[in-house]
């Protein structure tokens, strides 16, 4: 596999590796009824239930598949909000096999297999993963939360199947500069409204990613979910993963080092 394939194949695993909810339940819970009178209210109510969070940690395991290739894959993820998102890959007796920290403006990533890594910008990881996708897109999807800093005034609504179905087909970053849009359907479980299924397409690369949340658990008062399933398509490329989490702590103090031994070889994309 070659270095980028690699890379590509890590980035596709921590993008999987967790989407968590952390804020109780509100005491005045609107009905469907009135939720689907008005897309602007709904999707408020979806944002009044985002993960409310300082730092998130848990342990992943599960499968995954690239490339006609089937993996079990399991490690840690680290959340600082706002900060750095930090994944430690550990499949093999809790031995680490690489490493990737991701801040709003860097990527770094560690591979032990073969005694190298990467430094580079945020646009390497928008290269990896397709153009536009950045830090905070990544965090909301961890989280399990819409994308906070995009526009929120172009979506519809319907009822589907006993969901709450939010649709767009232009959404754009707040205050963005750049042609960057998205289209974008949300299924919203109206018990919790929570997200159970989330399919995003960007249309400048056809890229389409498509994630469910199937097992929940409540934990310090907050419903998190426990089990999902990712895929991510383009053309000629096609990556899916199921992962179950445990462990799961919050609002603790973390630890989010990376180190580079000093035999590693530093590689270029």
């Amino acid at each position: 596999m070659s270095k980028r394939a690699i890379l590509y194949a890590f980035f596709l695993m921590a993008i999987a590796a967790s989407f968590f909810s952390c804020r109780p339940r509100r005491d005045i819970i609107p009905t469907v009824d009135d939720l689907l009178r008005s897309p602007e209210r709904a999707i408020r109510v979806v944002h009044s239930h985002h993960a409310d969070f300082n730092t998130f940690s848990a342990r992943f395991s599960g499968n995954a598949s690239w490339a006609g290739n089937q993996h079990n894959v399991s490690g840690t993820i680290r959340i600082q909000k706002d900060k750095a998102i930090w994944v430690s890959v550990a499949p093999i007796l809790g031995i680490e096999v690489s490493r990737i920290l991701i801040t709003p403006d860097s990527v770094k990533f560690l591979n032990r297999l073969e005694a190298s890594y990467y430094v580079g910008d945020i646009s390497s990881l928008q290269a990896i993963l397709g153009a536009g996708l950045d830090f905070f897109m990544l965090q909301d999807i961890f989280m399990g939360n819409d994308f906070k800093h995009f526009n929120t005034d172009n979506f519809q609504i319907a009822n589907d199947r006993e969901m709450i179905l939010l649709r767009t087909e232009n959404r754009q970053k707040n205050n963005s500069q750049t042609n960057f849009r998205l289209e974008q359907s949300l299924w919203v479980n109206p018990a919790d409204f929570r997200i159970r299924r989330s399919e995003i397409s960007l249309p400048a690369n056809q890229q389409k990613i498509t994630l469910s949340y199937t097992q929940f658990l409540p934990i310090d008062n907050q419903l998190l979910p426990s089990e999902m399933n990712m895929s991510l398509s383009e053309p000629g490329n096609y990556a899916a993963f199921s992962l179950r989490f445990s462990r799961i702590t919050l609002n603790t103090s973390l630890e989010f080092s990376f180190s580079v031994p000093s035999r590693f070889q530093q590689i270029e994309l």
